[in-house]
């Protein structure tokens, strides 16, 4: 009888230790679920608020391969960089273009000189009376300034003196140099800033029809005081929307035919920084990336998809390839036909300026 139990008992453990009571956990756990980790299957993301505003990326996107074996582990690289729509705004074409800018009584110029903090090189200089003003048409921008359109504004200067800066659609003055600051504000010639120099929303928004300029001085206001100083990396890209690269899941089935789970994800990618011989001032308007944003969006149930995203801002840290992520909450794919997306934007959406970052090997991986 005990010989009995026991053979029933080894048999039934045997049966258990050898059911596989799930195939799709044994084809789903710890391995890739983007085909091959490639990138070229990735595309331009738009989601630009204004009807009609569709292929437009490459405006404000470059998304190019740099690469097929000098990425993560011989892998691709690719380059992600959200444009600068100021033409020269670096200033190293080594000359104003007078149809860009209005001299309004006065000539800027640009001139050459020695590394300074962050006006490098080539920089724009002026030096003008109270009254006058130097400005730059944002008709001018790259993508000719759509109506209605939010844009967002930085440049490193040095400055001498009262300081007045104009960001301007014609109607309304956006702001002077900070809401903290005024004209009375003084500035030495060895002090280098970068505009915005608090946390401040300068963004502009255009009227139906009509663009506005960027101006040292007003041309707006009769009382404003003389001005000298030098300005760098003039940059305006766009505030509204998302300018990144995205991959797209569709459904609960991989393009090698697995089948995903219900739960949580983990998506990774590993990001570099430029070479300096590829961002300013060895490349012309080209400026090296701040920040990094990850996105994994997922179906919750029918109607809703929920979006968990990380902020990267360690630019000097990536050197050499180092690996970012973010995890989902738990998702449910093919739940009402919604994919997975994911998602690399090279800023923060919240602080967006132009700038460049390599990307490679990115990584899709379930969480049991």
């Amino acid at each position: 009888m005990m010989k009995i139990r026991y053979f029933i008992l080894f048999t039934f453990l045997t049966i258990i230790l050898n059911c596989n009571l799930d195939t799709s956990y044994d084809d789903i756990i710890n391995r890739n679920l983007i085909p091959d980790g490639t990138l070229d299957q990735w595309s331009s993301t738009n989601t630009g608020s204004m009807a009609g505003d569709t292929g437009l990326d490459e405006t404000y996107i470059t998304y190019e391969q740099v690469s097929e074996n000098d990425g993560y582990s011989n892998s691709s690289s690719y380059r992600l960089e959200l444009k600068n729509l100021v033409p020269n705004g670096d200033f190293e074409t080594g000359s104003i273009n007078t149809d860009t800018w209005d001299d309004g009584n006065t000539t800027p110029s640009v001139i050459n000189g020695n590394q300074y903090g962050s006006i490098v090189g080539n920089r724009l200089s002026y030096d003008f009376n109270a009254t006058n003003y130097i400005s730059f048409d944002l008709n001018d921008l790259t993508d000719s300034a759509f109506p209605s359109t939010r844009y967002r504004i930085r440049f490193n200067f040095r400055a001498q003196g009262k300081v007045l800066y104009d960001f301007n659609n014609n109607v309304d003055i956006s702001f002077l140099i900070d809401p903290e600051q005024d004209w009375s504000e003084t500035y030495d010639t060895t002090t280098t800033a970068t505009f915005p120099t608090k946390s401040i929303n300068s963004i502009i928004t255009h009227p139906a029809n009509d663009i506005g300029y960027f101006s040292v001085g007003s041309p707006v206001l009769t009382s404003t005081p003389g001005q000298a100083g030098t300005i760098d990396n003039l940059s305006i890209v766009r505030a509204d929307g998302n300018y990144g690269v995205s991959f797209q899941i569709e459904e609960s089935i991989t393009s090698e035919g697995i089948e995903l789970l219900p739960g949580t994800y983990r998506f990774s990618i590993h990001v570099k920084n430029e070479d300096k011989d590829n961002i300013t001032p060895n490349t012309n308007n080209r400026f090296a990336g701040d920040y990094v944003e990850l996105k994994i969006e997922g179906p919750t149930s029918n109607s809703s998809t929920n979006v968990n995203r990380a902020v990267f801002e360690e630019p000097s840290d990536w050197t050499d390839w180092t690996q970012l992520s973010v995890v989902s909450a738990s998702i449910r794919p093919g739940e009402g036909e919604l994919p997975i997306t994911l998602t690399v934007l090279p800023y923060f959406s919240g602080d967006r300026y132009s700038g460049s970052i390599l990307i490679s090997s990115p990584t899709l991986e379930f969480i049991p």
